[in-house]
């Protein structure tokens, strides 16, 4: 392999090692995807039971609170409870279709349609109800609310009358009919506030009581106003019997909706409703498992590709950088001791193919020049050193001619002194005759100094003159010397 690589060029070998970079790269990331598109696949499972889970539980809520304002809307006959069943119920129809859109499950699908078909039969029996109620409230409203007050003021008036004529039975038989209204009256109101059968049980009885009663008394009164007056009462608590007769069925038809509809499909909604939730909970624990042990596997599998890619990376890296940092060190150091002047280095890597051989080979030739150059410096300094002795020589021998030439030009510059140096001797002995025969004169000549005058000046006019040249010789002397 080492072999090889010191065939190709650097810039193959770089290039190589780029390739299997990448080429190792790609690998590793080809099992990332592989490994993650099989975790993502789980995510996305996870997330569409975690999505169904939410939605089972929106359903368990909407059909917890339809169930809420149901028993309140039965209790009560609100009809703000009835608006806020019908809104829940549209929640929960809302919800109840899209898990029925979205579950995957066959076996949870199948429950949902379920719910389906429970919500649509609980909204039917709720109309139902709803009818019922409102023909409750519409016998409440008329019958039970004003036919009651207006009978029991009826009746009073009657034992009133009763009394007035002297008739204290008639006046007790009605105080006593108006007492089992009463008590029919109350038992209504108990039966529409709890609904319970014996409370309705109980007015019918005390109603049919006192339509008994009141049908003797008429019977047994004689006067025209008195009948008249049963006569007009006596169809009115008919009238409120068969209405109290048929709130109690409307109240025990809406109690058996209630029972057999209503609550029996709300449990059956919850039932439901919990399973779907408790299996989609199953089902998240296995997947969760199962994404578990795939993403340790994925881990591992990564990791073992990641470890085979990074051991082959740095083996590759190795031998390459074998390959060119080693011969390149080799190199360095040739080419150092070449630069402190060793020229006796051999200079390695001249066999290779690639660029360190052709650097090997222009170190050489670096070397053979060096060489050269050197052969070519020493014979020049040894030309050199001929030509300085030579150079030498020529300037030893033209000082020497210097010399001798500057020697004979003192000896003719001392001839001319000695010459000019006797002359001015001569000169000066000879004016020193003048100037002594001039001063002799002088003296001779003084004793007649005013008739010699004109004598005396001439001479000390020549006087001068002499002394004049002598000083002129005696300078001149002094210059030659």
């Amino acid at each position: 392999m080492l072999k090889k690589l010191k065939s190709l060029k650097i810039k193959g070998r770089i290039f190589i090692g780029f390739g299997a970079v990448l080429a190792l790269t790609l690998v590793i990331g080809a099992t990332s995807i592989i490994k993650t598109n099989s975790l993502v696949g789980g995510f996305h499972d996870y997330r569409g039971i975690a999505s169904d889970t939410v939605i089972v539980s929106e359903i368990n809520t909407d059909m917890a609170k339809v169930l809420f304002h149901t028993s309140k809307y039965m209790d009560t006959g609100a009809a703000e409870s009835l608006a806020n069943t019908e809104k829940n119920l549209e929640s929960l129809r809302k919800h109840v279709g899209a898990a029925e859109k979205d579950m995957a499950e066959p076996e949870l699908a199948e429950k949902v349609r379920q719910i389906t078909g429970l919500v649509g039969g609980y909204t039917e029996s709720l109309k139902e109800i709803s009818t019922l109620y409102t023909e409750r409230d519409g016998i409440v409203s008329t019958t039970i609310e004003q036919t009651g007050p207006a009978l029991r003021a009826e009746i009073e008036k009657l034992s009133a009358q009763a009394t007035r004529a002297g008739q204290d039975a008639a006046s007790t038989e009605a105080d006593a009919i108006n007492l089992h209204l009463m008590r029919a009256r109350l038992n209504v109101a108990k039966y529409l506030a709890n609904a319970q059968p014996k409370d309705i049980e109980t007015a019918i009885a005390e109603l049919s009581i006192a339509i008994k009663q009141f049908g003797a008394l008429g019977n047994a009164a004689s006067n025209p106003d008195w009948q008249a007056a049963v006569a007009s009462i006596d169809p009115k608590l008919k009238a409120y019997l068969a209405a109290a007769t048929r709130l109690g069925e409307l109240v025990s038809e809406a109690e058996k909706l209630r029972v057999e509809k209503i609550e029996k499909d709300g449990r059956a909604v919850d039932a439901l409703t919990n399973q779907i939730e408790a299996t989609a909970i199953e089902n998240g624990k296995a997947l969760a498992a199962t994404m578990l042990a795939n993403s340790s596997a994925a881990m591992t599998a990564l990791l073992l590709v990641l470890a085979v890619a990074l051991a082959a990376g740095a083996g590759l890296a190795i031998l390459i950088t074998r390959s060119i940092v080693r011969p390149v060190d080799a190199m360095t150091t040739a080419m150092t001791e070449l630069a402190a002047g060793d020229k006796t280095v051999e200079v390695p890597s001249q066999d290779r193919r690639d660029e360190i051989g052709s650097m090997a080979k222009a170190v050489q030739v670096f070397k053979e020049n060096m060489i050269e150059n050197a052969r070519l410096a020493a014979e020049k300094l040894d030309a050199d050193k001929r030509a300085a002795e030579r150079d030498e020589k020529a300037r030893e021998e033209k000082q020497k001619a210097e010399e001798e030439r500057l020697r004979l030009e003192e000896e003719g510059r001392q001839k001319q002194r000695d010459e000019m140096l006797a002359l001015a001797e001569e000169f000066e002995k000879g004016v020193g005759h003048i100037i002594q025969s001039v001063s002799s004169a002088a003296h001779e000549l003084q004793a007649s100094a005013q008739a010699l005058s004109s004598t005396a000046d001439q001479a000390s006019a020549k006087s001068a003159s002499v002394a004049a040249a002598s000083e002129e010789a005696t300078t001149n002397v002094q210059t030659v010397a």
